[in-house]
């Protein structure tokens, strides 16, 4: 009985990690550096969707200010008050925003590649603890593609899939250490009390 359960569990889970594979939207973190009121924020982009040739080239923060620096083979928008309504996302409007300039272009970000450098300058006292953003990917050759996202995170069409979330930073060296010591710790009182 045992051994069923848990070959219909490893069955669930290799499942639900091939849909989460197909259907998943990027993954957007940054680091921050500098100091109150002069903050350097560096976002990095991963291309989780799980579609080859299905390309990231268009992608945008929300900030109080406009100040960026662009990754090689990617420029800064014109467009700086960017908004995805007409589109079928939100109203939010993007202030800092980068895009390669032809689409097909090897500086688009591919299916598992992670861009870094979408750098934008931050004047607050605080650093931003969260930052919302968009992408929008699209295949070579688009519209005439037939490349489709099937995942159901996203908006605009399965050909030019756009999407919306909110970027985390990316944790810290000691918090991770930190965190991996807690846990040790917790795991090893839980084996003390057991024996």
């Amino acid at each position: 009985m045992t051994s069923r359960f848990a070959a219909a569990l490893v069955a669930l889970l290799s499942n639900f990690l091939f849909v989460s594979a197909v259907s998943a939207e990027p993954i957007v973190r940054y680091s921050t550096s500098g100091r109150p009121g002069n903050w350097l924020l560096d976002f990095s982009v991963t291309n989780t969707l799980g579609v080859p040739n299905l390309n990231i080239y268009f992608f945008g923060v929300r900030l109080p200010e406009h100040d960026t620096f662009a990754p090689d083979g990617w420029i800064d928008a014109v467009e700086r008050n960017w908004t995805n309504a007409i589109y079928g996302g939100s109203a939010t409007v993007y202030t800092n925003n980068w895009i390669v300039p032809t689409q097909g272009d090897p500086s688009d970000i591919d299916m598992g590649a992670t861009l870094s450098g979408f750098r934008s300058r931050v004047t607050a006292v605080a650093a931003p603890t969260s930052v919302q953003w968009f992408a929008f990917a699209a295949p070579p050759g688009f519209p005439d593609s037939t490349i489709r996202y099937e995942g159901s995170d996203h908006f605009n069409s399965a050909e030019n899939p756009g999407f919306e979330g909110v970027a985390s930073p990316t944790p810290e060296p000691t918090s991770l250490l930190l965190a991996g010591l807690g846990l040790a710790c917790y795991l090893r009182r839980r084996y003390h009390a057991s024996v």
